[in-house]
């Protein structure tokens, strides 16, 4: 009778044991497919300008050591973004509308997947932005985005002149805003446009000799430049 007593407590403690190791418990293994993982990625939400390098990052909750992260950006409205991945993980560079194309903001998605099945999602915009405003002289009806920053001209002749407005980085923006103009001396006139092919250009003729600086503004930018021209 009194080892039954003795050996009652062990008894009950093993299949305490038993019991519990049998039981459901926390599962916090991230690792584990079936733990719930909080992913974010962090990073910004916007590019303005060709050449961009948006960088991202993912963090998790919890926190570990998590595989090599797979990165894509993918951009909608059927008329997608230039990028490309870098180098460095996560981070990338905007080469601009595919084949030139214009457009208003650009609505994408940039994912990240990491180990089997965990993935996140952040969605992104491109918008390229005009910064500055830069008028040249162009003589052919045709914009190369280049030209004299200096017009000269004859009395009796005529010219061109074109506008092209670029982004933060230097890039031309591939819509054209429209620009007015003013003439600050009247050795110059602006003659209408011939046609509308010919309306994203202003069309100058001397009228006596001299100089005169004649002052652009883009319509919707706000955004101003000038440009000299000589009458001879």
């Amino acid at each position: 009778m009194t080892s039954s007593r003795a050996g009652a407590p062990i008894a009950l403690v093993c299949a305490l044991v038993i019991a519990l190791a049998c039981g459901d418990y926390a599962r916090t293994n991230p690792f584990d497919p079936g733990v719930d993982v909080q992913m974010e990625i962090r990073g910004p939400d916007s590019s303005f300008s060709v050449g961009d390098t948006p960088r991202y990052e993912i963090a998790t909750t919890p926190s570990f050591a998590h595989d090599s992260p797979r990165w894509q950006m993918g951009w909608q409205l059927g008329i997608p973004v230039q990028v490309e991945e870098l180098s460095t993980p996560g981070t990338f560079v905007v080469r601009g509308y595919l084949l030139g194309l214009s457009a208003g903001p650009i609505p994408g998605v940039v994912r990240v997947d990491i180990g089997a099945g965990r993935s996140a999602s952040k969605p992104v915009l491109f918008h390229q932005r005009p910064a500055s405003l830069q008028a040249y002289g162009c003589f052919i009806r045709v914009n190369t985005w280049d030209g004299p920053r200096t017009i000269d001209m004859v009395v009796g002749g005529d010219a061109r002149i074109c506008s092209k407005h670029l982004d933060a980085r230097g890039n031309p923006v591939q819509a054209y805003p429209a620009v007015t103009a003013v003439v600050r001396q009247n050795v110059i006139g602006l003659v209408p446009a011939l046609d509308a092919a010919d309306a994203p250009y202003l069309r100058l003729t001397g009228r006596s000799v001299g100089r005169t600086y004649v002052v652009l503004t883009g319509t919707a930018s706000r955004l101003v430049d000038s440009i000299l021209v000589n009458v001879r």
